[in-house]
Parts: structure tokens; C-alpha cells; sequence
């Protein structure tokens, strides 16, 4: 025989012994399955809670999970796609503020369905055909009062309520986050926050992040590449939230960091409120105040407000009711009812500041709702 004949039997040998691996790939692949698909969600309000229905093209088996910080229940629908791009459903009764669904993996799919509460509640699971049930108990007492301990509760737009005083001053807000930077300076009593810029603040910013689709990441990320401080503060809190994307405050940290140190004021209050309560690092109390107070002097009412919090408590910082009552002050001036019902707080009884019942605290106060990275939240 030839040589090149044989050389052709090889070939040929080889192309056979092939053949069934390609028959098998190409088998798996006309007989695998197409996904599931949501086609609808909604949500029923009961007498002993709220009733979240599921309805799928085909069943589907839920990975469930409960996070905290804000509190919320996940669940994701493996090999599950949704009809509509996302979908959100605002609910405000009982412990559930809203229910959210977007499509969480496109390789393999994956759709994640979010339930944001205000506190963590008992749930049931039940699947009846292709629809999934899941029933949140009531907490069957009105929401909790919030006294010296300045804990949240929910409110109808899907945030919790200013933190408000009786006896004691409020804790402060459970927020933060690092910064290796020098520590600031308190400013002095004359000093004043400047007027309120245009940029938005950072409880604004979270709730945008918490409504990204797949669709906004990539300009998201696009623009944050390119240094755009809100893109960044964005795309930061979308990775603190851990909706959409996967939870990584290391992440966000870094996203925050340029965005702060260019003079971003919703990044330095977010900066502020990371290093406050240790998100993505130890706490530092101390940078806290650093980042409050720039953001502060930038305008935010928010962070004096916090500033002032931290001041009146001692929290983990020299405690300082003076100025305490001058950040309180400055921030009630500027019409936030969480301060001036704290600076009404002082004057009744005297700390930092003369005893003075007639001291108006700028007038009735108004509640402004304030939305939190922590609700006892995000």
C-alpha cells in the first residue's frame, strides 16, 4: 500500500471515530431545555400580611436567600428568564416596602426576585403548578416607636422616617465608609455649611442603584471608567446594595474613594457613612468625621445631620453636646425635621446649650422622610 494511502485511512479512521462525539454535542444541544420565563408577579395585601404570587411558563425551584443590611428576602430562579426587562412593585404595608424582579444572569440565566422590607419578617414558601406562593407574616403591632434609640421604620415612600428624639438624643445613623485621608477638623461654631448644591445626595443615589437594570450597567460602568463621580457613587452603591450585582462593599469602597476625593458630595457622604459602620472595612470613627464634615461644608444636610449624631451619643469619638447642638443647628436651619427635633430635644434640657423651653426649633417640624444603608433598613 501507498503511502499516502495510508495517510488517508488514517484521516478517514479519524473522522469516524469523531463522528459520534459530534452526533452527541449536537444532540445535547437540540435536546437541551429552553428556560423558564416569570410571567407575571403580583402582590396581594392580607389581613395577616402580604401575599407575593410567582407565575412561571414551567416550574421552577427557588434558591432562597435573607440578607440584612437592608433587610431583604432573594430569591433566584435558576434557568429562569423574565417576560419584562425588570419589574418593581411598591407596596408599603406591613414589613414589605416593595417587591422588585430583574433578570440577575444572562449566562445561564438566572432571574432574582427581591423583597425589601423594613424588618425581618417569617415567610412561607409554597408551590402550587408553575406558580410560587410566598406569604409574609404581619408584625401584628403598630410600627415601633422610635425614642432615644433613633431606630427606622418604614414609610410610604419606601423609606425609613427621620430619626427622632424624646429623652435621650438619637443614636446615630447606622452608615459608613473608609478613607485613608488625613483626619478633618471640626469646623468652628460660626462656620456655616454652604448652600445646597444641585448634586444629589447619597440615600438618592441608593435608590437609583437599587432600580439598575442589566441594561444601565454597562453605561454605568462605561462613565465610571471615565471618572464621572455620580456614575461612580452609583455603581458603588449598586454593588453595597447587591441587587443586581454581587455584594461587595470592598468594591464599592473603591468605586467611592476617586469620587470623594474629587469633592463628590453624595461620595463623601456615603464615605462617611462606610467608615461609620465598617462596610467593606473595620470602623473608623474617626474618618467618619472627617468625611462627614466635608460633606457637611459642602452642603449636605444629611452629614451634618450625622455629624451632630456622632457628636451627641459619643460615638467612639470624644462626646461633645456643643457641638452637637451647632451642627443640629445648622442642618434644622436648613428645614430637617430629624435635627430640629433634636435641637428642641437640647434646649429642653439644657445640654450644649442654655435650657430654654421657648426655643423654637425652626418652627413645627415637617417629616422628611431619609432613606438609610441600615434599617433595624439597605
Amino acid at each position: 500500500m501507498r503511502i499516502d494511502s495510508v495517510v488517508s485511512l488514517l484521516f478517514l479512521l479519524a473522522g469516524l471515530a469523531a463522528t459520534p462525539a459530534i452526533s452527541q454535542d449536537t444532540a445535547g444541544s437540540e435536546t437541551r431545555k429552553p428556560p423558564s420565563v416569570i410571567t407575571a408577579v403580583s402582590v396581594a395585601e392580607r389581613a395577616d400580611g402580604v401575599k407575593v404570587e410567582v407565575s412561571f411558563s414551567k416550574s421552577v425551584q427557588a434558591e432562597v436567600s435573607t440578607l440584612d443590611h437592608p433587610d431583604r428576602l432573594v430569591f433566584d430562579f435558576p434557568e429562569c428568564e423574565l417576560a419584562n426587562p425588570s419589574q418593581r412593585l411598591t407596596v408599603n404595608s406591613g414589613s414589605v416596602i416593595a417587591v422588585r424582579a430583574a433578570q440577575f444572569s444572562l449566562v445561564p440565566p438566572i432571574a432574582r426576585l427581591v423583597i425589601d422590607l423594613n424588618t425581618a419578617v417569617d415567610h412561607e414558601e409554597m408551590y402550587v403548578g408553575n406558580k410560587l406562593v410566598i406569604k409574609l407574616s404581619s408584625p401584628g403591632v403598630a410600627p415601633r416607636p422610635a425614642p432615644a434609640s433613633g431606630e427606622n421604620e418604614a414609610t410610604p415612600d419606601n423609606q425609613p422616617p427621620p430619626r427622632k428624639s424624646d429623652r435621650a438624643v438619637p443614636k446615630p445613623s447606622e452608615n459608613a465608609i473608609p478613607n485613608p485621608t488625613p483626619k478633618a477638623s471640626v469646623p468652628p461654631a460660626s462656620d456655616k455649611p454652604p448652600a445646597s448644591t444641585a448634586q444629589p445626595h447619597a440615600y438618592a443615589l441608593l435608590d437609583k442603584a437599587r432600580a439598575l437594570t442589566i441594561s444601565d450597567l454597562e453605561p454605568f460602568e462605561a462613565k465610571a471608567k471615565a471618572g464621572d463621580p455620580e456614575s461612580e457613587t452609583t455603581l458603588a452603591l449598586a454593588y453595597h446594595a447587591g441587587t443586581l450585582l454581587k455584594q461587595d462593599d470592598a468594591e464599592a469602597l473603591r468605586l467611592l474613594q476617586p469620587a470623594a476625593n474629587r469633592g463628590f458630595v453624595a461620595a463623601e457622604e456615603a464615605m462617611g457613612i462606610f467608615c461609620q459602620s465598617g462596610f467593606g472595612m473595620p470602623p473608623d470613627k474617626a474618618q467618619a468625621v472627617s468625611w462627614y464634615t466635608k460633606a457637611a461644608q459642602h452642603g449636605s444636610i444629611d452629614a451634618a445631620t450625622d455629624l451632630a449624631l456622632m457628636y451627641s451619643t459619643g460615638d467612639s469619638i470624644p462626646k461633645d453636646l456643643a457641638k452637637a447642638a451647632t451642627w443640629f443647628r445648622k442642618a434644622a436651619e436648613a428645614g430637617d425635621s430629624t435635627s430640629q427635633l433634636n435641637l428642641a430635644a437640647l434646649y429642653h434640657r439644657g445640654e450644649g446649650v442654655p435650657k430654654d423651653d421657648a426655643q423654637p426649633s425652626s418652627g413645627s417640624p415637617k417629616p422628611r422622610t431619609r432613606a438609610c444603608f441600615r434599617r433595624s433598613w439597605n
